[in-house]
């Protein structure tokens, strides 16, 4: 749940507007700086460009899923290519459906030195409807573009995780009071926006010791609210005092918060 990279762009910008990529690849830099690991990259249809894909394939420690932008391609033929390609194929039913599902994938050719990157595909082939058979299917199409070398279930159970992050947008836009700036000029709103990102990730921070620390007795929770966070530390009552040359932070708490809430400040602090 860390934000990495906070950019604010008029309301009127596509997603694939231009600077996009620039913005991409300085966000990987950031998220790189900050583990060793590989990073992936988990992107909708918006962002769907043969240029970013084949930059990307260049990028090292890095893989990516991108969801295909399926423009005027024909779901039928779609249908064709999932019953000549597929590796697993699922009758499937539900109260109100019928039909089959295929999973597989096909390799493409993009860019100008041709590379060739792996089209995942699940095509649901939905027979009838209410138990009322249907003389032409309806076809829904899902296809990701990717260079991992997962097979389709797993590429596709990772593409819809991507829903998780949408919780950390709503901490950060409700919970911290974002969604609102308060300037009427772009640049104040940008600065701010970046503080905010600095003051979330802190948040974070102290998300991850609470759940270290097992406090609020949830032992198998593994991260807490931005709300929680400032519920339970934020909104602890203290007092300031100089004396002997000396600023002192006297904290109303018992015992095993002063642990936590002292340790959350020596690292903020050291940080």
């Amino acid at each position: 749940g860390w934000m990495v990279n906070g950019k604010l762009r008029p309301g009127s910008s596509h997603s694939s507007c231009e600077g996009t990529d620039e913005f991409i690849l300085e966000s990987l830099g950031y998220a790189k700086s900050m583990v060793e690991a590989n990073v992936l990259v988990v992107a909708d249809s918006g962002f769907d460009s043969k240029e970013r894909l084949e930059t990307l394939c260049t990028q090292s420690r890095t893989g990516f899923i991108i969801k295909h932008n399926l423009r005027r391609e024909p779901v039928t033929g779609w249908l064709a290519t999932a019953k000549e390609h597929a590796q697993k194929v699922e009758n499937f039913a539900t109260s109100r459906e019928k039909g089959r599902i295929y999973r597989g994938f096909v390799m493409r050719e993009i860019g100008k030195k041709k590379r060739a990157v792996r089209q995942i595909f699940e095509v649901t082939e939905v027979l009838s409807k209410d138990g009322v058979f249907m003389m032409i299917p309806e076809v829904r199409v899902c296809v990701l573009w990717t260079n991992l070398e997962f097979d389709a279930d797993q590429a596709l159970k990772l593409y819809r995780k991507r829903g998780t992050s949408e919780q950390h947008h709503g901490e950060f836009k409700t919970e911290m009071d974002m969604e609102r700036l308060p300037s009427g000029k772009f640049a104040v709103n940008a600065a701010f926006l970046r503080l905010g990102m600095l003051v979330y990730n802190m948040l974070r921070v102290a998300s991850v010791d609470l759940v270290v620390a097992r406090m609020l007795g949830l032992k198998k929770a593994n991260r807490r609210r931005t709300k929680t966070v400032m519920r339970s530390m934020m909104s602890i009552c203290a007092r300031i005092t100089r004396h002997a040359r000396k600023v002192i932070l006297h904290v109303s708490c018992p015992e095993p918060w002063f642990k936590v809430v002292s340790d959350l400040f020596y690292r903020l602090k050291t940080a």
